[in-house]
Parts: structure tokens; C-alpha cells; sequence
């Protein structure tokens, strides 16, 4: 039977298609350890991409300074951010542990004294006086302590600090590689979504790009400044260990609810020195993370991809909820896109239409779903002017072709929402005989 006979073409198909999915399920179980790793390789590789793509223009191109040296200095950066806030957290526990130990032998000698602002209310005062001021009670309670769940602790955590170690350098060492090869990354990315999805395929890839890197500026960022303007409020309250707790209440400040959760324990640790100044904390703390979850986080999270609030909280909780930290930033990620999907499919007809016409080898019209008629109109002046630009720069030759080229222009005038005029053009760039 010959080789290219109508069955053996099927067969070769269906061979092809099973050995890819054979493929590409072995990957994903040797993957599968490192896919916690690859995912924050991603995601900081997407947070990372805008000020590394602006930096490249400072370094010069040869060989050695892009492709290896500015992704090193990036990777570099990107260890110390993470590092040193971490170290400090960790020196500053250490140091506060050894001067804990000798507060908690005179606290198990003589007793808890009781505080001044305590003794206002009878009730916690007279609790305090018998549970906490008595050194016997405080020696029977330490003495019916069960140690073993705390040693138990001390090893788990253990082992869960030299797991993050390990997935952290291995996130590193996948950073550097894509930085280094972003240029190409994006392009086959780009080809392999919309040759799958069609022309909604890079509006996709873009609603998850958009949505990683707003939760980044919306919750990283904005719990940064949290921390930093709840801090200045604990050094003027003169709180212990001002800028250790203003570090806890930035970091807790990045998941929602958990902000005031440890803003409460802060303040309750000033109120041991005063109460006015840890009621004013309170207050003050608990306005600055209402303005920032209310308005400053939608703003940021939701606006690059038109995500409803609802759906970024949804996003993010559910995100950790399903995949701990990585969920933080994948939840909404994929909220964004089930939202794009959702706008697609509510379309008017004549706008479905129009994307299904749309060629799988011309850019994709997102436009039509994501922005406003004023902005695409904004898109509209900007394809002229490039087109104006490119006139302007050829040769005489090439301006004959191009006069031809413009020629073939099919513009699509349709009436959207709110009765403005949308100005969708098609464009064939390519003349006859040219590849």
C-alpha cells in the first residue's frame, strides 16, 4: 500500500497526536516538583519584564552585556529585595528571643505585673492579679506545658524553610532564563495562543499578564507603603521595635483581612506603654487600610483588565485558598480571563462576526472587547501615523507598492455601545509575490 494513501495520512495524524500527548504528560510529571518554582518564575519574570525592558536601553548591545550581564544584575536585585527584608526579620526575631529570655524568668519568679491601664477595669485586673501576678500560678502553668508540639514546630519549620530555599533558587536560576530569551518567549507565545485560540488568543495572553502584574502593584506595592506609613505612626507612638512591627504590618498588609488582624496586636503591644498612643495607631492604621483595600487596590488590580472588585477579591481568596501564595497572583489571573471569555461570548453579534473574520495571521482585535470607542479611536490615529511615518521613509519604488498596499484597505464601520462609531481596519501589508 503506498505510503501517502488517504489512511495512512489519518494514521500518521493520530500517531503524531499520541505521541505529543504522551510527551507532553512525561514533562508534566518530571515538572511536577519544580512547578511551584516555575510558576514565581513567571510571575516575577512578568513583574520584572517593564523596568527590565526599560533598563536595556542604558547597556550597550554586544554580546555579553544583554544577554548575560543585565540578566544577572536583574536576578541579582531580585535575591537581595527578597532577601534582606527577610534577614532582618530573622535577626531581629533572634535578637528579641535572647532578650526575652531573661523577662521570662523574672516573669516566672516574681510574677506579671500589672499594668496601669489595667487596672481601670476590676474584672482584668482581678484576673490579672490571680492568673498573671501570682509566680505560682505562672510556674503551675509553665509546668503543665507540653513541649513536644512546640520541638515538632521548630522541625517542620525547619523543613519548610530549606523547601522555599531550594524552590526559590531554582525560581532564580528560571528567572535569569527568561529574561535572557524574553524576546523570543513573547513571540512564541504569541504565535502558539493565537494559532490555538484564535484572534482572542493574545487578548487572553494579555488580560493574564495585565492581571499578575496589577496584583503585584496592588498588593505587594500598596501593602509596602501600608507598612511604611503605619511604621512612621509606631516611631511617633515610640513603640519597641518601631520598625519591626511596621515591617509585620506591611508584609500581613498584602493579604486581605490578615492587615488588621496584626495591626490589632500591634497596637495592643503599644497599649502596654500607652493607651492613647495605641488607640490613635489603631485608628490611624485602620484608615490608611481602608483607603488603600476600598480604593487604591481595585483601582490598580482591577483596572489594567477591567476585573471587577468582586472577582479580584473572589480571585485572590480563592487563589490562596486552592494554591497558597502562588494563588495570590494566579487567582486573579484567571478571574481575568474567564471575565474576557465571558465578554466575548456577551458580544453584540456583528462583533463576534467581525472577530471570527479576522485572520489568524493578523493582530488580533481585543479592542473591541477591552476598550472604550475612545480608545480605540486613539488606536485608529495611531495605525495612520505609522502608516504615515512608513510612507514617508520609503523609497519611490516602495511608495508605489504602498500606494497599492493602501488600496486594498477594507475599513468596517460599526455601531457599538453608547452609538459611537468604531473604526476596526483590516490590512493586507503583504503584496503579490512576497512572502
Amino acid at each position: 500500500m503506498p505510503l501517502n494513501t488517504p489512511s495512512n495520512k489519518d494514521l500518521q495524524k493520530y500517531a503524531r497526536f499520541f505521541l505529543a500527548v504522551c510527551i507532553i504528560t512525561a514533562s508534566i510529571f518530571l515538572l511536577a516538583p519544580f512547578i511551584p518554582a516555575l510558576g514565581w518564575a513567571v510571575i516575577i519574570s512578568i513583574c520584572a519584564w517593564p523596568p527590565y525592558y526599560r533598563a536595556e536601553g542604558f547597556f550597550p548591545k554586544s554580546k555579553y552585556w544583554r544577554p548575560l550581564i543585565l540578566p544577572t544584575l536583574a536576578v541579582t536585585l531580585i535575591a537581595l529585595l527578597a532577601i534582606v527584608p527577610l534577614s532582618y526579620l530573622a535577626y531581629e526575631a533572634s535578637v528579641q528571643a535572647v532578650e526575652a529570655v531573661p523577662a521570662l524568668m523574672s516573669m516566672v519568679h516574681h510574677g506579671l505585673p500589672t499594668p496601669a491601664w489595667v487596672e481601670k477595669f476590676p474584672m482584668i485586673s482581678s484576673w490579672w492579679d490571680k492568673n498573671l501576678a501570682s509566680p505560682e500560678e505562672i510556674k503551675r502553668f509553665v509546668q503543665s506545658i507540653d513541649v513536644s508540639p512546640a520541638a515538632n514546630l521548630t522541625k517542620n519549620l525547619s523543613l519548610a524553610v530549606m523547601d522555599i530555599s531550594v524552590q526559590f533558587t531554582f525560581a532564580l536560576t528560571a528567572v535569569f532564563c527568561i529574561l535572557k530569551y524574553a524576546d523570543v518567549l513573547i513571540k512564541q507565545v504569541n504565535r502558539v495562543s493565537i494559532k490555538f485560540f484564535g484572534a482572542q488568543g493574545e487578548a487572553l495572553a494579555q488580560q493574564i499578564v495585565g492581571s499578575v502584574y496589577g496584583t503585584l502593584t496592588g498588593l505587594v506595592l500598596v501593602g509596602i507603603g501600608e507598612g511604611i506609613f503605619i511604621g512612621i505612626s509606631y516611631i511617633f507612638a515610640q513603640a519597641p521595635q518601631a520598625v519591626l512591627l511596621g515591617l509585620l504590618t506591611g508584609i500581613s498588609s498584602m493579604i486581605p483581612f490578615v492587615g488588621t488582624f496584626v495591626l490589632l496586636l500591634c497596637c495592643l503591644v503599644i497599649c502596654f506603654k500607652s493607651v492613647a498612643w495605641g488607640i490613635a495607631c489603631f485608628i490611624f492604621g485602620y484608615l490608611v487600610q481602608s483607603i488603600a483595600d476600598q480604593f487604591i487596590r481595585p483601582a490598580l488590580i482591577g483596572g489594567r483588565t477591567n476585573l471587577p472588585f468582586l472577582w479580584v477579591l473572589f480571585g485572590i481568596l480563592g487563589g490562596i485558598e486552592l494554591m497558597g501564595l502562588l494563588g495570590l497572583f494566579l487567582g486573579p489571573a484567571i478571574m481575568a480571563c474567564m471575565t474576557s471569555l465571558w465578554r466575548a461570548w456577551a458580544a453584540p453579534e456583528d462583533i463576534q462576526r467581525l472577530q471570527e473574520s479576522t485572520s489568524s495571521d493578523s493582530p488580533p482585535i481585543p479592542a473591541s472587547i477591552q476598550l472604550s470607542p475612545r480608545q480605540l479611536r486613539e488606536l485608529k490615529e495611531i495605525e495612520r501615523k505609522e502608516r504615515e511615518e512608513a510612507y514617508q521613509k520609503a523609497t519611490l519604488a516602495d511608495r508605489k507598492a504602498f500606494m497599492k498596499i493602501e488600496k486594498k484597505l477594507h475599513i468596517h464601520s460599526k455601531r457599538a455601545k453608547g452609538d459611537a462609531d468604531l473604526e476596526i481596519i483590516e490590512e493586507d501589508i503583504k503584496p503579490k509575490g512576497t512572502e
